[in-house]
């Protein structure tokens, strides 16, 4: 059974910058905070995605 946490959190930090990005043009405070977790999220979500990629091509 794979594991589905890193799309998860790869889709989860796509949707957290596009709030940072509603954010940013309502001038709401928390915006950069939101954008950097967003970044942060999608980054490990893409890492995790890979290494399972690579890790079940070569079974």
């Amino acid at each position: 059974m794979k594991s589905k946490l890193g799309p998860s959190l790869l889709v989860v930090g796509y949707l957290l910058i596009l709030t940072s990005d509603i954010f940013f043009m309502n001038h709401l405070m928390g915006a950069r905070n939101v954008y950097w977790s967003g970044f942060t999220l999608s980054m490990l979500g893409g890492a995790l995605t890979l290494f399972q990629w690579f890790r079940g091509s070569k079974n």
